[in-house]
């Protein structure tokens, strides 16, 4: 049977809905036992739960949040959209949900992770369908792919969210390729163009780029005939209507990536802090980030390692947890687990299958296995000669360091092929093959109890079991070895999910509401003050992106230093301050690595207030940033409060700075004793503001301040806050221009009398690709509502 004729043939609706509902009954289930018990995901899975309260918090209230002042100094957020997903659909559905429900953004956060999940498994149950034409075989391996991916999600949300679309993107490609009608061929072609622009939204899009360009290639390579009409039908008038749609809704729906690059590649204002840190062992370099010319995600600009999968990963698809018997070597975050029988099932599928989709997977499969696999016991190496090739083909994907997260990817491609050799089993009428196939795989798990342990009686008296099942001879053999094979299976990863049973290991919603830490809502973004942070005594190390607002303070967090780490005397830059950003702007990094850290208590508002005015004759202009810098850390602290610097020349040098300064720990950031004794002893003081002017704030949210002031003599209102080229000032009405204050913030002139002055921030390039990325999913569900209904006439 030709791929044309198993696209034709349809399967029964009702069994595709007890599918759907068990797969939903079962993550349903998860998802309830997280939030009734408190139990949640961990590691990167829960940590950018901080980054998901502060949008939705603010979403729901009807604010669009763009910049994030509680973080440090104030940094821009909306870059966090592409890294994140955040502009993804499902998450307005879901602060919907939250915003007439009432939950808390942890219960929002979950639902919307098991959401993820479900769709991803929808996605390769209905993958499955399409290549197997099986719906039983489908359920079954689609229940496997969610036990198998259970350790992985759990813990890692990039082997999630990067990839949950993939499968469906894949499942509505085949469907355009063997499609007959001409019709549905161009809504699957729309379907699939949509979809894939909505997944570019979501980190660093050059993974899902890959599969999808390699799995494009071989389908033309392997079945050419289905590839040659859908050639045709594009070039028809009725394809290239399609194709142009397709297009336009694909260059809306990509217009906020495409403006996050142009931001990060073109600007030299945003830095990519966590890529940067990752590569030079957390810490941070002595040096004047916008002065740099290179890009930063170069390879010429950094040690060019990437993190990939290692042997010991690639052992744990044979043997897992392989951990209990190589203890030695390394390997990655990502686990990589299909268990016994289904690798069994992807020898036979690779050896007896005729479907041309098996060898469109496999070369997936080996293109995947050679640019995630370093072949080597470490997880962070430099990239393989196959990795170069790619790199040097598309330079794009140099950009993708982290390639283990295509493990996710890897298993999807080897499942598929597992599928089909399931079949072939069954399709033999050879009782004794099948026998001599569970006989292998019973003994497999029986090494694999033996050096793990063993977990249970259970285990002991299942094999038995199995054992005495192999008597069983005739016509019922098949059905007999069928229900045999299926109990190994799960038996196999129950094993596995048992063995990592501790992805459950955090009660991160309880210690929370146990340290009376949790807000359900997002405090005022204005404070007089800003002072040092202080984690309370608990035994929990919460480590949550943008966590600072999910703690009970009364004011937001210090920018350089967290006190808890004064008092453990961390001598580098901070741990909780470091993974509290991916991104800051390249003026915040001259100001964190380059001002003297008692010196940042007073210009980062610590000790003197957020808002204050200094006269003409209290304002200081320096040549540049260099002598800025060296003015204030040359100044003592009380009379730091008393003057501001301003940068005459903002120009930047464009150095050209090479990986031998930046990993050379020589040029590292340290603290030394004397500045984090100074630290602590200046952080206790408060000093008042210019009382020679008032102020009222008037309005202010995350996104903009509105202040009325009344100053005795010419002077600059001096704002407290992070600086960046999309904040403007207004005073009295009119356009004012924003100087760089204290290599990191900002003030306005204002003359002598009552005025009022308002600070906007205003990224208009990704406001209107947000509208752009808006009108394109609105023009989506228009098309493909409309196509549904005129196919149901």
């Amino acid at each position: 049977m030709n791929i044309r004729e198993l696209a034709k043939r349809e399967v029964n609706f009702h069994s595709v809905g007890v599918a759907y509902l068990i797969l939903g009954s079962i993550l349903s289930i998860a998802a309830g036992f997280c939030i009734m018990s408190g139990y949640s995901m961990i590691h990167d899975a829960i940590d950018f739960h901080g980054a998901q309260h502060f949008y939705y918090t603010n979403l729901s209230k009807g604010l669009f949040p763009l910049w994030n002042p509680y973080s440090q100094t104030g940094t821009p957020f909306y870059v966090y959209f592409q890294a994140f997903g955040l502009l993804e659909p499902i998450n307005f559905v879901v602060v919907f949900l939250q915003s007439i429900t009432g939950c808390t953004t942890f219960t929002s956060y979950l639902v919307l992770y098991f959401t993820y999940y479900f769709i991803f498994i929808a996605g390769v149950y209905n993958l499955l369908r399409v290549v197997t034409k099986d719906n039983a075989v489908s359920l079954l391996f689609s229940l496997i792919m969610l036990v198998t991916c259970f350790a992985n999600f759990m813990r890692q949300s990039g082997t999630l969210t990067y990839h949950f679309l993939t499968p469906f993107i894949i499942f509505f490609t085949i469907l355009f390729f063997s499609g007959k009608d001409k019709g549905i061929m161009g809504l699957y072609l729309f379907i699939t163009g949509t979809l894939l622009a909505i997944n570019l939204n979501i980190f660093i899009p050059v993974g899902i780029i890959l599969y999808f360009g390699i799995f494009v290639i071989a389908y033309l390579i392997f079945i050419p005939a289905c590839a040659k009409e859908s050639i045709y039908f594009l070039k028809s008038k009725k394809g290239c209507l399609w194709l142009c749609l397709t297009a336009i809704v694909v260059l809306l729906i990509s217009s906020p990536v495409l403006v996050f690059y142009f931001e990060l590649m073109k600007r030299n204002e945003i830095f990519p802090t966590v890529r940067f840190l990752q590569k030079n062992l957390g810490n941070l370099v002595k040096f004047f980030a916008t002065d740099v010319g290179n890009n930063l995600f170069d390879p010429s600009f950094t040690n060019n390692h990437k993190t990939g999968i290692t042997v010991g990963n690639l052992l744990g698809i044979l043997f897992e947890p392989v951990r209990a018997v190589f203890k030695k070597i390394q390997f990655s975050e990502v686990k990589l687990y299909l268990g016994i029988f289904p690798l069994i099932c992807v020898v036979i599928g690779l050896a007896k299958a005729r479907n041309g989709l098996v060898k469109i997977f496999s070369v997936a499969c080996a293109f995947i296995f050679l640019l995630m696999f370093n072949f080597g016991t470490k997880i962070e190496s430099n990239p393989t000669f196959i990795q170069n090739i790619f790199g040097f083909i598309m330079p794009f994907y140099k950009k993708f360091e982290v390639l283990q997260n295509l493990g996710t990817l890897f298993l999807l491609s080897i499942l598929v092929i597992g599928a089909v050799g399931f079949k072939c089993i069954f399709a033999s009428p050879s009782a004794k093959y099948l026998k001599n196939i569970t006989v292998i795989v019973i003994s497999i798990l029986i090494l694999k109890l033996f050096f793990l342990e063993g977990y249970s009686y259970l285990a002991i008296i299942c094999l038995i079991l199995l054992f005495k099942v192999h008597r069983y001879r005739g016509a019922d053999a098949v059905k007999k070895f069928k229900f045999l094979l299926l109990i190994i299976i799960f038996f196999d990863l129950f094993i596995y999910v048992y063995s990592y049973r501790n992805v459950f290991k955090d009660y991160y919603y309880v210690n929370l509401k146990r340290e009376k830490m949790l807000r359900s809502k997002q405090e005022e973004p204005f404070i007089n003050y800003r002072v040092p942070f202080s984690l309370p005594d608990t035994r929990t190390k919460f480590n949550s992106f943008f966590g600072h607002e999910l703690y009970k303070t009364e004011k937001a967090a210090f920018p350089a230093t967290l006190k808890a780490d004064i008092d453990n005397q961390f001598r580098s830059f901070p741990e909780q301050a470091l993974w509290d950003h991916l991104y800051m702007t390249s003026y915040y990094y001259d100001y964190l690595v380059n001002i003297r850290l008692g010196k940042q208590l007073a210009t980062s508002s610590v000790i003197y207030p957020i808002i204050n005015f200094y006269p003409l004759n209290n304002v200081v202009w320096g040549k540049d940033k260099y002598e800025v810098a060296k003015s204030i850390n040359n100044t003592s602290l009380k009379e730091l409060g008393k003057v501001i610097y301003i940068e005459k020349e903002m120009s930047t040098r464009l150095c050209f700075i090479g990986k031998d300064f930046l990993f050379n720990p020589d040029n590292f950031l340290h603290f030394t004793d004397e500045e984090l004794k100074e630290f602590e002893d200046n952080s206790g003081y408060s000093f008042p503001g210019n009382n020679s002017f008032d102020y009222k704030i008037k309005d202010y949210n995350i996104n903009m301040i509105r202040i009325l002031v009344s100053v005795p003599e010419d002077g600059y209102l001096y704002f407290g806050d992070g600086y960046s080229k999309h904040w403007k000032a207004f005073v009295d009405h009119k356009s004012a221009k924003i100087e760089k204050t204290n290599i990191n913030f900002k003030s306005v002139f204002v003359p002598k009398g009552n005025h009022e002055a308002v600070f906007i921030y205003d990224p208009r390039l990704f406001k209107l690709s947000v509208l752009l990325y808006l009108l394109g999913n609105l023009t989506f569900l228009i098309i493909l509502l409309f196509n549904i209904a005129d196919r149901r006439r």
